[in-house]
């Protein structure tokens, strides 16, 4: 009577074991905030592409990380940039997408912003950014005293200035509505 018991406690532990193994930890994400698109100055075929990504780790010296890597296309720019961190990028937490303004004026924008919009988990309602006389990468660096990730300062600076009334702030989706 009791192996009978001990074996059916057994086989329902069993059925309780089998649903974690699949399981993405949070260290193992890069949660891509910001992505910064520039032209290749070496390859006008080639885009610079900057991802920030914030330290989820306590060890991390730095509150974000950065990666730049050069690509054709967004998925070659994706996967790059994912060898590169060494963790599964996340683009559903994306705020902002940033163009250097001679990536905008070269016609690469819509391309991008097409590859974008067939991603399953990108953000569509990241808003759209254009950086006159810089390039992307450039804003990436930027560093703020009051808030240094710039992840959480660059759409804070652009939903205050569109609450101001000083710049439009599109999103993806405003974009693709409006282009294709």
């Amino acid at each position: 009577m009791t192996r009978k018991f001990l074996l059916l406690l057994l086989c329902s532990l069993l059925l309780f074991v089998g649903g974690c193994w699949d399981i993405l930890l949070i260290e193992d994400l890069a949660l891509i905030q910001v992505i910064g698109f520039d032209e290749d100055p070496e390859d006008s075929e080639l885009m610079a592409v900057t991802i920030a990504c914030p330290t989820l780790s306590e060890k991390a010296t730095a509150s974000m990380f950065k990666v730049t890597v050069k690509a054709k296309s967004i998925n070659q720019a994706l996967i790059n940039a994912q060898r590169q961190a060494g963790r599964n990028l996340v683009l559903g937490q994306t705020t902002v997408l940033v163009f250097s303004e001679q990536f905008a004026r070269s016609g690469k924008m819509n391309e991008v912003v097409r590859q974008l919009a067939l991603l399953r988990d990108m953000n569509a309602n990241a808003m759209l950014a254009v950086v006159q006389d810089a390039p992307a990468q450039h804003v990436l660096q930027l560093e703020n005293p009051v808030e240094t990730r710039i992840g959480v300062f660059l759409p804070n600076l652009l939903e205050r200035n569109q609450y101001r009334g000083l710049t439009p702030t599109p999103t993806a989706t405003d974009y693709w509505n409006k282009h294709h």
